[in-house]
This record gives C-alpha cells, structure tokens and sequence, in this order.
C-alpha cells in the first residue's frame, strides 16, 4: 500500500470492481485490497497444556517427586484465493486446507538425598526422564473450480487438480542424571555431575551421550591485621 501512488484508483468505473493495479502498472504494483477482497481465510490455534506432579518425604533425608508434563496443539489454516482476483483467474481460484495435530508429553522421576554428618554436608540427586513427541499433518489443496469457486475451501473436491498430502513424525527421549554436591566445613565444595541422554533423532549408530562436568571451589576467610 505504501508504493501505491495517491493519483491511482481502487475501483473501476462502475465504483464496485476492484482494480488490477490502482496505477495501471501490475508489474510493480498490484491493487493492495486484492487479498483483503479475494482472499477466504479462516486459520485457528488450540492449546491445552498442563502440569502434574506429586512429592513426599521418605525418611532419612530421602525425598521423592515425580513431574508430568502434557501438552496438546489443534491448528487449521483453510484458505482460497478467488478467482475474482486476476492472479488466479487462469487457474479458477485456489484453495487449501490444512490441519495439524501435535502431541508431547515429558515426565521426570527424581530423588534426593540431603544428610550433614560433622563437617560433612552430602546433597546428592538422581534423576530418570522420559519424554515423546508426535505430530500428524494432512493437506489438501486444488483449482480449477467448476462452475464458480463460490464455495471456496468449503467444497474443496469441485476443482479439477487436487493434490493430497500428509506428514507424520515421532520422537522419542529419554535422559539419567546424577548430582552430587559435597561440603566440609562450609568451606571446601565439590560438585559432580553425570547426565545419559538418548534420543532418537540421534541415530541408531549413537542412541545416546554422555555429559560430565565437575567443579572445585574453597573458601578462606582473611585475618585482620
């Protein structure tokens, strides 16, 4: 719209038909309310997603809480472009209609240990995590409307040239981690750690790596003097 000149025209003579080109110039620009006018579209997004966990005491500084994680997508993007507009005039209109679903769930089992023994202060945790994923797609999309394109995507099967696709995918994940956390005194701390994961868009020759990482660190006050 911004490249549009202010001395073009929207409409035609008859003050009702749309114009190609508000300028004469389709090369370079075309009516900018073609899409607004010429364009059926209806496209939604659904969410539901949630969280779910439970945790308790076990005794001797034992602790437990398991995590689920669920979350579904619902999307629709149907859309026509009419044949009204001259874009697709030689093709009788076009319209397509797509719907995807997606599906993915993670949960995560984890237990602690946390115990202080004299100057020894032990935090340990382990963690077992298991996670999938799913998605399915179908498209179908065609031209050539016949008698009119009136019905736009609603009556999809009218056109002469359809073509059908879908798409699935699947994943799949899961991960063991454990953590240890060490402190003398207050004073001097040792952190460790190790975590497994696997997944599968890895590959079947290396399903699964290893991460390990570990830190020192020691604290000593100063002495006045």
């Amino acid at each position: 719209m911004i490249n549009a000149s202010p001395w073009g025209e929207k409409y035609k003579d008859d003050g009702v038909t749309l114009r190609d080109s508000p300028n004469d110039d389709i090369g370079n620009n075309t009516n900018p309310f073609l899409n607004y006018a010429y364009t059926d579209r209806l496209q939604k997004y659904h969410t539901l997603f949630g969280s779910l966990y439970a945790k308790g005491d076990l005794g001797y500084g034992f602790s437990y809480q398991v995590n689920f994680t669920p979350n579904f997508e619902w999307n629709k993007y149907f859309n026509a472009n009419l044949a009204k507009d001259f874009r697709y005039a030689a093709r009788k209109g076009y319209a397509v209609r797509r719907q995807e679903e997606y599906f993915n769930w993670q949960i995560d089992n984890i237990l602690r240990w946390n115990k202080t023994f004299g100057d020894h202060d032990f935090d340990v945790t382990l963690l077992y995590n298991a996670e999938k994923y799913q998605s399915w797609r179908n498209q179908m999309e065609n031209e050539g409307f016949d008698p009119n394109d009136n019905l736009t995507w609603h009556n999809i099967g009218a056109g002469i040239k359809p073509v059908i696709t879908s798409f699935d995918s699947l994943a799949t994940g899961d991960a063991i981690m454990g953590r240890l956390n060490y402190a003398y005194q207050q004073k001097y701390m040792l952190t460790a750690s190790i975590r497994r994961d696997g997944y599968s868009a890895f590959g079947q020759s290396n399903p699964r790596a290893s991460f390990p990482q570990s830190a020192l660190a020691g604290y000593s006050p100063r002495k006045a003097s």
